[in-house]
């Protein structure tokens, strides 16, 4: 008996857990956008030593 309310409590609270709502990929893509910067292409700029 309790090995079956056990389960039961496991089961609602991971129904409780889930949404029913759709979330777009494209939406969620769109928040993390990120451009790549210099030396991602493999070709890093060192930067100029100053002259003393």
């Amino acid at each position: 008996m309790k090995k079956l309310l056990l389960i039961i409590a496991v089961v609602i609270a991971n129904l409780s857990l889930s949404s029913c709502t759709y979330d777009d990929v494209a939406e969620n893509e769109a928040l993390y956008d990120t451009q790549g910067g210099p030396g991602e292409d493999g070709d890093i700029e060192l930067p100029e030593e100053p002259e003393y």
